[in-house]
């Protein structure tokens, strides 16, 4: 019969590789440290017809996944929100810093911007 320490300790690593696995699938905002290819999006903004729209707040999102290497960034968003309107411009681009797609959430329309 096995002491109840060992099967502790032997479920430490499963633990640890459901945290991690875990971990990788939720995305965290970029704050205190520079997102990947925030250049390009703060860019990709200035780029858009706001239409007399006044951004108030944008955060950016690095999109983490995992590999048997350690995580890897895969992509990030920026999520611009207005003073005008509810919801957010979202930019998203891939982790080699080219747009994949541009859209709007909630009541924020933006010309020419797909919105969701």
């Amino acid at each position: 019969m096995q002491s109840s320490s060992f099967l502790a300790s032997s479920r430490q690593p499963v633990r640890s590789v459901f945290f991690s696995t875990l971990m990788g699938l939720f995305a965290l905002p970029a704050t205190g440290y520079a997102s990947i290819c925030e250049t390009e999006l703060k860019n990709a903004l200035t780029q858009i017809d706001l239409s007399g729209k006044t951004a108030s707040q944008t955060t950016y999102v690095n999109y983490a996944g995992n590999n048997t290497g350690g995580s890897t960034t895969d992509s990030a968003d920026s999520w611009t929100s207005f003073k005008e309107c509810t919801g957010n411009l979202v930019i998203r681009v891939s982790s080699s810093c080219f747009i994949d797609v541009i859209y709007t959430t909630g009541a924020c329309k933006i010309r020419d911007v797909s919105d969701y």
